[in-house]
């Protein structure tokens, strides 16, 4: 007979997230991730399988919590460029958790996974572009609510905004304070706001 787990299981994988986050996938230990998430070797190995099987686990419900995120974001947003605000607001913060510049687990494992190891690429690849799907909606919506001119060439403007969150984790990393990344995004703002003005009319 099955014992009962006397442990939340999505709470102590939530717990081998932010070390994952912190350290990167190559650099955490099976022994770190026992210490860290509190529990025992075998039920880490019994509950969620081998360090590469946990980390696809936290790739997929980091993923969707993210999605979470966003899709409250636009639930509650007054507006398209709130929303899109809101989201740029929310990579920054999620870069500077109390105690570490944090980043994105997608964004980290972009940078650090190694090009053999594709299925977990894959997860990583696909899930940043359903985030980018998002943004693009975000931005024909405020488009259509007349906050960016009708000839604002949206695909673009969603790789930018997207280069520019991913930017953040790295700039979080390697030392680049809150102060300047807040200056950062306020500039991708900023360059957002410029597409409210149309072609036709700077041309007059």
């Amino acid at each position: 007979m099955a014992r009962t787990k006397n442990f939340d299981t999505d709470e102590i994988l939530d717990r081998a997230i932010k070390l994952f986050r912190k350290q990167g996938y190559q650099a955490t230990t099976p022994a770190q991730l026992v210490e860290y998430m509190g529990i025992s070797r075998s039920s880490l190995y019994d509950t969620y399988g081998d360090k590469r099987t946990l980390y696809i686990k936290a790739l997929h419900r980091y993923a969707a919590r993210v999605q979470e995120q966003l899709h409250a974001i636009v639930a509650n947003a007054s507006s398209g460029k709130q929303a899109i605000r809101d989201y740029m607001q929310l990579s920054l913060e999620g870069c500077f958790g109390v105690d570490m510049p944090a980043g994105c687990l997608l964004v980290n494992s972009v940078s650090e996974l190694p090009a053999d190891e594709a299925e977990l690429m894959s997860i990583v690849t696909a899930s940043i572009q359903e985030n980018k799907k998002m943004l693009l909606k975000l931005l024909k919506r405020a488009q259509l609510e007349k906050e960016l001119s009708a000839d604002a060439n949206l695909p673009r403007l969603a790789d930018y905004l997207m280069n520019t969150v991913s930017g953040l984790t790295i700039s979080a990393k390697s030392g680049i304070s809150k102060k300047v990344c807040q200056q950062i995004v306020d500039t991708a703002l900023d360059v957002l706001a410029l597409q409210t003005v149309s072609r036709e009319a700077v041309a007059r």
